[in-house]
């Protein structure tokens, strides 16, 4: 869970300072990795290398209003209603914040690594395991061109050494942050390729 401390002016042009809190569960990362195409980590990827503003905002935007919360009293529930949701968006305390996550990437980075729950990679590589599909790989990911550049998402761990005996699995995040050589590497020793979900 990610607390922020926003200072804005209400609309009475008083000074205020809040805690709000951010938060998005397993379930709900598992739920935006299903419905976006190739993934979380695809998604995440183009929409830093996008130029167009608008959906970098958009997204921003999305995140921001999908994480909002409160807690309740005994700390056992993240409230995410509509209602909830509807008072931030309607402060100057969401405009202040969207304003700092759009104009800051250090600011957007550090929001994006609080809200998602820690040990996320763990789960969402043993989903894309359980997948028995194996994919073709692309000729392109062979080649001996241009090393890939990481793909930097939050939830990305360093790279593990593979087990042949355990034919290992590997995500489509951890084939994007590879090189072609390494890659090469891994599937000559029987790792496979987990299909884009």
């Amino acid at each position: 869970m990610l607390k922020k401390t926003i200072t804005y002016k209400d609309f009475d042009d008083n000074e205020v300072v809040e805690e709000h809190f951010f938060h998005l569960s397993k379930a709900d990362v598992i739920e935006m990795n299903f419905s976006k195409k190739g993934g979380f980590g695809a998604w995440f990827e183009a929409m830093t290398a996008s130029d167009d503003q608008d959906q970098i905002f958009q997204e921003i935007k999305k995140l921001v209003t999908k994480s909002y919360g409160v807690k309740s009293p005994d700390g056992k529930r993240f409230i995410r209603n509509q209602e909830v949701r509807e008072a931030f968006l309607e402060t100057e305390a969401f405009s202040e914040l969207l304003t700092a996550l759009c104009t800051d990437e250090d600011a957007s980075a550090a929001f994006i690594n609080g809200v998602f729950p820690a040990g996320l990679e763990e789960d969402l590589a043993k989903i894309a395991a359980k997948q028995n599909k194996v994919v073709p790989v692309d000729p392109r990911l062979l080649e001996d061109t241009q090393p890939l550049d990481p793909v930097d998402v939050p939830f990305q761990k360093a790279r593990m050494a593979v087990d042949p005996a355990q034919n290992r699995v590997l995500t489509q995040i951890e084939v994007q942050a590879m090189d072609a050589d390494e890659l090469k590497h891994l599937l000559a020793q029987g790792a496979t390729i987990a299909p884009q979900i």
